[in-house]
């Protein structure tokens, strides 16, 4: 078996002799000397099949990806800033990330991890525009562009690209956050993320330290930029209360829509509680029978309303709704210190006011109140009233 240097030696000798044949070719024409040449035969004996043993590169590190590609954190953090811009409308970022993906040049001065990142963000994204509506032959179009760019490029496996892929994360704007979020760690936009119990634990002990919901907005606000998800069931059961405060900006848009498909939720739970009675000779009518009693938060609905009074056999019932302004906390408030009230019913679904406005009014004159933690049908509020029984 020849080894490889001996190869080299061959080869070199061969070299050699070659050029010494050239030289005494070149004398003898030069003389005039008759040359006979003699046929040789070569026989080439084959040698078995050999096994080479390849020394396969090592992974790149990060380093080594910032020592090939020097200068992509930069273009990167420029690029997802342009993503992450408030009031961006649904056609403008299609068109962004058509650009995105269409700009081969650029996403080449990326490392192959952050192509594959950025392709991905852009698939998820189209995917969720062409649930919300988008036609098919635009996204077709773009994810095809990212599936043959990937194809062509080898720079890995870009997911959403294929026909049969479904999110991963429960829907394609989860999907699209969570490459996003990826992204703006290795542009260095974002430090590693606090888990989301934490961030919504920050939450919910602004709230129950009683803040002025400006500085509960604050955690809210991180805890979205940093990857909660506006329908995460237990973000709702949180601002359910503040659905007043949170007013028309778009950046609550889906929390909104959220906290009020969770209220419909409980309007079906309390219209299959529409037979439920209260035995005659339940202990706590004597906080409710006769009585006058406000009921805050949630959206008030006349039919339910009637309900509740007829069955806790009520004087008057009045329902201050959610998305009521401080204004009707206010004159809550003034009707419990003139004592016009005798019993206050407390939602889950109420506003950031009633701890700060009306409770005090309540501690005050004495005027018992119950909360309702869960929805508002007739057995709820029976079985907090009956808590309140043994003080009364």
């Amino acid at each position: 078996m020849v080894e490889p240097k001996e190869l080299d030696a061959i080869e070199a000798s061969l070299t050699d002799a070659l050029e010494k044949l050239r030289e005494i070719r070149q004398r003898l024409i030069s003389e005039q000397v008759p040359v006979v040449v003699e046929k040789v035969q070569l026989r080439i004996v084959p040698e078995p099949p050999r096994l080479y043993e390849l020394e396969l590169p090592k992974p790149r590190s990060d380093g080594e990806s910032i020592r090939l590609f020097p200068d992509w954190r930069d273009p990167l953090r420029e690029l997802l800033t342009r993503f992450l811009r408030d009031g961006q409308t649904d056609s403008g970022e299609v068109d962004l990330l058509r650009e995105l993906v269409q700009n081969e040049r650029r996403l080449q001065k990326f490392p192959s991890e952050i192509q594959v990142l950025l392709l991905s963000f852009a698939v998820a994204r189209i995917r969720h525009h062409q649930l919300k509506g988008l036609s098919d032959s635009i996204a077709s179009s773009i994810v095809g562009m990212v599936g043959g760019y990937a194809k062509r490029t080898q720079i890995g496996f870009v997911y959403g690209a294929g026909r049969g892929d479904d999110a991963k994360f429960g829907s394609w704007e989860k999907d699209a956050q969570e490459k996003m979020n990826a992204l703006s760690l290795r542009a260095g936009l974002a430090k590693p993320q606090p888990s989301v119990e934490k961030l919504l634990e920050r939450i919910r002990e602004s709230i129950q330290s009683t803040m002025p919901f400006s500085e509960i907005e604050l955690h809210l606000l991180s805890a979205l930029d940093q990857g909660v998800h506006s329908e995460d069931v237990r973000l709702v059961k949180l601002m359910a209360p503040f659905l007043g405060e949170l007013g028309q900006r778009a950046r609550y848009k889906v929390l909104r829509k959220a906290i009020r498909d969770a209220d419909e939720a409980l309007k079906v739970e309390d219209v299959q509680e529409a037979t439920v009675s209260v035995p005659s000779d339940w202990l706590g009518f004597k906080l409710t029978k006769g009585k006058r009693v406000i009921m805050v938060g949630g959206e008030p609905r006349e039919e339910s309303r009637v309900r509740i009074e007829k069955a806790f056999l009520m004087a008057e019932l009045d329902w201050e709704g959610t998305e009521s302004k401080s204004m009707g906390s206010q004159k809550v408030r003034d009707r419990v210190l003139a004592g016009k009230v005798d019993l206050i019913i407390i939602l889950r679904f109420n506003g950031h006011s009633v701890d700060q406005v009306i409770l005090p009014a309540c501690r005050s004159t004495h005027t018992p109140f119950v909360y309702i933690p869960n929805g508002y049908g007739i057995d709820a509020i029976r079985q907090q009233i009956e808590r309140l029984i043994p003080s009364f």
